[in-house]
């Protein structure tokens, strides 16, 4: 399966001795999901080992969603974003653990003292954030977190 995160512009193909599926859609995602965003790779691919539980919903998942899709069915929408936001973060997951050591919004996330700081920007994406509120958040002094903050993310906490 593949991902546009970025909606890149593409073209699909296939090989003409195999079975292709292509099913095209949109996941939207809140503002504050912006940043996130743009760490990630312009591509993302779900492609979980054969007959593993991922690999094994999978199959299942996709013709279920191209049939719910076509439905007029209550719930259908909620259905179809639910399934999508699913295949999406196990594409995020398998990504999460290829490239574990970058400096970008997502190692912010998944830094243990950090996350919660990143957290609650994208909760209040308007607030008026200083970099004594956010080491606040941190149990850290300024200095220090800025410090840290560079580390792990490779830039300011303000340019966030």
């Amino acid at each position: 399966m593949v991902l546009l995160p970025q909606n890149s512009a593409h073209r699909l193909s296939h090989v003409d001795n195999e079975s292709t599926c292509i099913v095209c859609g949109t996941l939207r995602l809140q503002h504050s999901a912006r940043y996130f965003l743009t760490s990630l790779p312009e591509t993302l691919f779900l492609a979980p080992v054969n007959h593993s539980v991922e690999y094994n919903w999978l199959r299942e998942a996709i013709p279920f969603l191209q049939q719910e899709s076509r439905s007029a069915m209550p719930g259908m929408d909620a259905l179809c974003s639910q399934i999508c936001a699913t295949f999406f973060t196990l594409a995020v997951r398998e990504w999460i653990a290829q490239v574990n050591t970058e400096k970008n919004i997502l190692s912010l996330l998944l830094h243990p003292r950090l996350g919660a700081v990143i957290q609650q920007m994208l909760e209040m994406p308007g607030h008026a954030w200083t970099v004594e509120s956010l080491a606040s958040i941190a149990h850290m002094s300024r200095a220090s977190f800025a410090q840290l903050f560079r580390d792990v993310s490779g830039t300011t906490p303000l340019a966030v």
